[in-house]
């Protein structure tokens, strides 16, 4: 399946759900190929497991939870400690900006 980039954009729900049924998608940029959608597959890991499963027994990442799990996780967790005398985030942020634009 083709489609333009303004096709693409206005209607890329529609285009990744035919990704997901395992169809390409060839992107057109004034009608010449530029880029290809295709569907994800993930090799999988040298013991025969998925490969998420890994990622998730190694600690990598987690799995989509309940929002019961989410608030149970963040109840165990802290906030870091920002050094005493440190800027605070906003105030890095608005250096970085400034110094962009110089």
């Amino acid at each position: 399946m083709n489609a333009n980039i303004a096709t693409l954009k206005n209607s890329l729900s529609r285009y990744l759900r035919t990704v997901q049924s395992g169809e390409e998608v060839v992107v057109l940029g004034r009608e010449w190929p530029i880029a290809r959608i295709v569907p994800f597959r993930q090799a999988p890991e040298p013991d025969g497991t998925d490969p998420l499963d890994a990622m998730v027994q190694r600690g990598s990442i987690t799995h989509r939870g309940s929002p019961d799990d989410t608030a149970g996780w963040l109840k165990t967790r802290t906030p870091a400690k920002v050094a005493s005398g440190s800027a605070s985030l906003s105030d890095v942020l608005l250096e970085m900006r400034a110094e962009e634009r110089w």
